[in-house]
């Protein structure tokens, strides 16, 4: 006969790899596992895979799993102290923090808000900035939500990710991004702390509370609660919110800056690699000959109209007009894809990221709402600087960009006509009249992109020609930068006759200079710029503080690079305010030593497997009959359960004793439906959740579980009742097409188990009986 419980076995499945333990979300029918292998794993709860993504790297494991409330995120933690937060639909790493030492528990708890109540921002509206700044454009077809790449929009109540390290540090991030405290466990008497075992915030942010596991000299555990008093939070839990919003904006804003100037550096390496392809032979043959420079040939064919033999044998016979017209199409259109990332990505999200600061810069001024909790003027100021300087710093790439696609586009023109007469072939019309303008700037594109060296002044450049392996032997210099050399000086190449001429044919780049960390080599000469004039000349304008700074020296990179460290030292000051007024309450011993779960000594027929709260009225647990078969029992206790009379005040200095605590018996008050006797297994855990009602049993071999559903009413089960049509080779619990893709899952069919685990594989039919 069944019992009489309103639980009932939807399903029982099997896994590929050992779990380590699960987690159902809250909000939908999705249940992530941590496996032994170190993989988060996503299923329905038909059991059908949605995703899997492996550890950051090998030997990693997952040590913690927690939903966000919405459900739409679930954070893993790893033993290498990272956290990833992960979107539900396609595994994509939202976000990723880094903490010292192996995560050992996490918690996301959401702001209690009333189910009648609608929620509101006041006194405070909600951020509008889409109306003010352009939207930005994906950097590539696969990007949705640009804008909001981390999941913020849609977050109404304030929800606080706490994350333990064995580190003994506890970290609480706003939404899982915005940190807002970090705290060092306090020593407790001459213990030594172990572990964090669970870290939580009440609802109403008011409490604090850890579970901390100790060992002390007779190496004998011992499990204390920890208080702290957040008031601050609770306070000011609005403010909070507004800023975590603002910082997930300006960190969502760095990571797209970080892409565009990424995507930038790998166009220019086309550009570069073209280069090599083709001029390479060409400069080792000179060098081998030791008659002359490259940029001597081409100099001396603009000036005379006369190329060397070997400067006419490799525009004819290596070069020709089909392969320059080639080059310059690839280059021309790595020169735009590089201008396009500049206007339309570089620009926009520079000033947009002055935009947000400049909004935080003003909500730090009412020091009694956003500057008690660790927004300071000066740092948001300093931070507003340094992103004002790489805004003018883009613009003058932008300028660069454009005269180097001027002189690049009047030197591959000149070029071709020289090739087509050299072949006896008549050029275009509109191709053969040049202009002295146009003679200016071929001469200042051989000046800026065929600098000479001599062997003495570059010792490098026999190992650059022996350095096969080197991805790039030519270095583009920056185009358009100073001009510190006049036309005529760009057009006298230094040699010596009485030594080898060098190799010189290093096109050094601007990549060196505006994509480098360095400084640039020939800065732009903006002594005659109409506004540094006036300024110069305006004593009150020199050093005045909303004018940004011109950091003439300094490359982009390395502006980038102050951008992020100013950022930083404004945004994660309010870690440090909210830690500074998190006060220490109490601690208290709630035990003895300890081994896993503690059980009070009055049971005598069940000990406790596994614990979790259903909902908030409702715990689960997972029993084991103190049996030799070791039955285990599920089992739904409500909280009233338990007066609130039977609960005994604690010392929080001197803790407690078992024998102080009153032994309730609720044995009597649950329900016969809220629990079942799970035959033919040994368990090891259990997932529940309450607002889908559901719970899954992990065998103890960690690999095979059985779901249940909670509120179903009991029907007549056997093998066959379970939903499934199955014959006997489908009780594996192998997911069909229907279910998940091929090979997107690998099912374990092996009939050889363990001799201990022959109980818990027994024929389910069995139990029926």
């Amino acid at each position: 006969m069944p019992e009489e419980t309103s639980f009932r076995l939807k399903d029982e499945k099997h896994v590929s790899v050992e779990v380590e333990f699960m987690l159902w979300s809250s909000k939908f029918d999705l249940i992530a596992l941590a496996n032994v292998q170190g993989e988060v794993v996503l299923h329905r709860l038909s059991w059908q895979k949605v995703w899997s993504v492996p550890p950051p790297s090998e030997e990693v494991k997952v040590k913690a799993l927690a939903w966000r409330p919405d459900g739409k995120v679930v954070a893993a933690g790893y033993s290498n102290g990272r956290i990833n937060l992960y979107h539900i639909e396609n595994a994509d790493i939202l976000h990723s923090i880094h903490l010292e030492g192996e995560i050992t528990c996490m918690e996301w708890v959401c702001q209690f808000c009333p189910e009648d109540a609608e929620w509101k921002p006041d006194p405070y509206k909600e951020d509008n900035f889409r109306n003010y700044l352009p939207k930005l454009q994906p950097l590539n077809k696969r990007e949705e939500s640009v804008e909001d790449s981390k999941q913020l929009c849609e977050q109404k109540e304030l929800n606080l990710l706490i994350v333990g390290c064995s580190s003994n540090s506890m970290s609480m991030y706003a939404f899982g991004v915005f940190p807002i405290s970090r705290l060092a466990v306090p020593a407790i008497n001459v213990d030594k702390i172990r572990k964090m075992l669970s870290a939580t915030i009440s609802q109403d942010l008011q409490s604090l509370s850890l579970v901390l596991e100790t060992e002390d000299k007779e190496q004998h555990s011992h499990c204390y609660l920890m208080s702290f008093d957040t008031k601050l939070m609770a306070s000011r839990h609005k403010e909070l919110r507004l800023m975590a919003l603002k910082f997930g904006q300006v960190l969502t804003l760095k990571e797209y800056l970080q892409a565009t100037v990424q995507q930038m550096s790998e166009a220019w390496e086309d550009i570069l690699m073209e280069m090599d392809s083709k001029l390479l032979k060409f400069a080792e043959d000179k060098k081998a000959a030791g008659t002359g420079t490259v940029s001597n040939d081409f100099l001396e064919l603009l000036l005379f109209g006369t190329p060397s033999p070997e400067l006419q044998t490799f525009l004819l016979n290596d070069l020709t007009g089909k392969g320059l017209q080639k080059l310059g199409h690839s280059i021309e259109t790595s020169y735009s894809n590089i201008q396009k990332l500049v206007v339309k990505h570089l620009q926009v999200v520079s000033q947009a990221i002055l935009y947000h600061l400049a909004e935080l810069r003003g909500m730090s001024l009412w020091y009694e709402k956003f500057g008690v909790l660790g927004l300071t003027t000066q740092t948001l100021h300093t931070a507003i600087m340094t992103v004002g300087s790489f805004v003018l710093k883009s613009s003058e790439l932008q300028q660069v960009i454009d005269d180097s696609i001027k002189n690049f586009k009047a030197f591959f023109r000149w070029l071709y006509v020289v090739i087509q007469r050299m072949s006896n072939e008549k050029p275009p019309a509109d191709l053969i009249k040049m202009t002295q303008h146009d003679i200016n700037f071929v001469a200042e594109f051989l000046r800026d992109n065929f600098n000479h060296f001599t062997l003495d002044d570059e010792d490098s450049i026999s190992e650059l020609m022996a350095d096969k392996d080197k991805k790039s032997r030519f270095k583009l210099e920056k185009v358009g930068q100073s001009r510190i050399m006049s036309r005529c000086q760009a057009l006298i190449i230094r040699s010596n006759s009485t030594r080898s001429v060098s190799f010189d044919l290093m096109i050094r780049a601007w990549q060196l200079n505006y994509l480098k960390k360095e400084d640039l080599h020939y800065p732009p000469n903006i002594s005659s710029n109409p506004w540094v004039q006036f300024q110069r000349g305006c004593f009150l304008l020199k050093a005045h503080e909303v004018l940004y700074p011109v950091q003439n020296m300094k490359s982009l990179v390395q502006l980038q690079e102050d951008l992020d460290s100013a950022i930083s030292a404004s945004l994660y000051k309010p870690s440090k305010a909210v830690q500074d007024w998190t006060a220490h309450c109490g601690c208290t011993a709630t035990g003895q030593e300890i081994d896993g779960f503690s059980q009070m000594p009055i049971c005598t027929r069940h000990r406790i497997l596994d614990i979790a709260f259903y909902d908030e009225k409702t715990i689960s647990l997972l029993l084991v009959e103190d049996h030799k078969d070791e039955r285990p029992v599920l089992v739904l206790m409500t909280l009233e359960a338990i007066a609130d009379d039977t609960y005994t005040p604690i010392d929080p200095e001197q803790g407690f004793k078992e024998d102080s605590i009153r032994l309730v018996d609720v044995a009597a008050k649950i329900d016969p439906s809220c629990y079942r006797r799970l035959d033919n297994m040994r368990a090891r855990s259990f997932a529940v959740s309450g607002t889908r009602k559901t719970a899954t049993v992990l065998f103890s071999s960690r690999r095979r579980v059985r779901i249940f559903l909670m509120d179903a009413e009991e029907e007549d089960e056997d093998w066959d009742g379970c939903g499934e049509d199955e014959d006997p080779g489908d009780q594996s619990g192998e997911l069909n097409s229907s279910e998940a893709p091929e090979g997107e899952m690998q099912i374990d069919n092996t009939e050889d188990m363990e001799e201990d685990e022959n109980k818990e594989n027994t024929s389910f039919s069995s139990s029926t009986e």
